[in-house]
């Protein structure tokens, strides 16, 4: 009981201990009421104090099985607060799944994970659906934030229990979220043909096809591959681009402004301290719209 109990104000953060620490006290945990719930003497004791309590009409309706058949169940519940601790996610689910070594808690804890990942998936649905539905109308910039700050997250906060369950079922709720931004990729890959948008949307891009990538089904993997391959080439192709005109572009401006400067010290021998300061505040102005206007024609429109 000490060993859960430290446990889970580990993972929670209420008392933060090392890793190796935290794992040890789960499997002290798994181990220690695996062995307590199926002696014999405790299951004794239990049906011992349950007939006792047979007069309190509060417990009344409960036998000795009810009680012993709740226990465990009652032990693996802290699971059912996992969507409100996603920091504490990865170190909940691995905890619980030493649980699940022993027969006793097994089924309670797929169970859990279950229930937790069909709940998740009705929310990826939803997800997949809007970004399709953006993508199909020709929102890219709608389904480019579907995809990264709904259906990515939603995802992602499922993995831990999803790798306690059978591939088929991951490959369930991952297939589609996963077809849905390789969908969206190419989508974005037809207009980037057109015309090259700026450094960072093509990193961006490279983020959701190698996301695509890695949670593709065994049976879409060869065809998201094949566009992360287009997507990096596209993204070396801009990077090159930049560095190409970029940098020159940006050696030529420090040129006019250090020709403005000197101009301005060569004409502050004759005039006064106010045309001077014109002068500089002319160059500077120059210097920041020219940068403006570069900025714009860089990272154009759209996604």
């Amino acid at each position: 009981m000490l060993a859960h109990a430290r446990a889970l104000e580990s993972v929670t953060g209420r008392a933060p201990l090392p890793a190796d620490q935290t794992r040890t006290l789960w499997n002290e945990a798994a181990d220690g009421w695996a062995a307590t719930l199926e002696h014999p003497a405790f299951r004794a004791h239990v049906r011992h104090r349950a007939e006792a309590l047979a007069r309190d009409r509060r417990v009344a309706a409960l036998t000795p099985d009810d009680v012993l058949g709740a226990l465990p169940r009652l032990l693996v519940s802290p699971l059912a607060e996992l969507p409100t601790l996603p920091g504490a996610a990865d170190e909940l689910v691995d905890g619980y799944a030493d649980f699940g070594r022993h027969r006793i808690f097994a089924p309670l804890v797929t169970e859990e994970f279950e229930r937790i990942v069909d709940e998740g998936s009705q929310r990826i649905d939803e997800a997949v659906r809007a970004a399709d539905d953006a993508r199909g109308d020709g929102r890219l910039d709608e389904a480019v934030h579907t995809v990264r700050n709904e259906l990515h997250p939603l995802h992602d906060a499922l993995r831990p229990c999803l790798a306690q369950l059978p591939d088929w079922r991951r490959e369930r709720v991952s297939g589609p979220a996963s077809r849905a931004t390789h969908n969206l990729v190419v989508a974005l890959l037809n207009r980037y043909r057109r015309w090259l948008p700026g450094l960072g949307k093509t990193a961006r891009l490279v983020e959701l096809a190698e996301w695509a990538a890695r949670e593709a089904t065994d049976d879409d993997w060869d065809t998201v591959a094949e566009h992360v391959l287009l997507v990096r080439e596209l993204h070396a192709r801009n990077r090159r681009r930049w560095i190409l005109i970029v940098h020159p572009y940006r050696s030529l401006m420090a040129l006019i402004v250090l020709s403005g400067l000197v101009a301005g010290v060569a004409f502050a021998a004759t005039a006064g301290p106010l045309e001077v300061v014109l002068t500089a505040f002319g160059t500077v102005t120059l210097l920041g719209l020219t940068t403006l206007v570069r900025d714009t024609s860089r990272e154009g429109t759209g996604p």
